[in-house]
C-alpha cells in the first residue's frame, strides 16, 4: 500500500567562534559532504591579534 523510500538526512554543522578552534574544526570538516556554516562576532574571521592579547 505504501511505497519505502529510503531517505539519507543531510549533516548540518555549525562552528561558533572564528579562533584557532574554530578555524581548526573548518579546515577538518572541510573535505566531508556535509554543510558548514561558521558564525564569528568578530568582522575580521580568524582575527589573531584579539586573541593574542588574551596572552599578554
Amino acid at each position: 500500500m505504501f511505497k519505502e523510500v529510503e531517505q539519507q538526512s543531510p549533516h548540518h554543522v555549525v562552528i561558533v567562534g572564528g579562533g584557532f578552534g574554530g578555524l581548526y574544526a573548518a579546515q577538518t570538516l572541510a573535505p566531508v559532504d556535509i554543510s558548514l556554516r561558521l558564525i564569528e562576532k568578530v568582522i575580521d574571521y580568524f582575527n589573531i591579534l584579539s586573541t593574542l592579547d588574551y596572552f599578554d
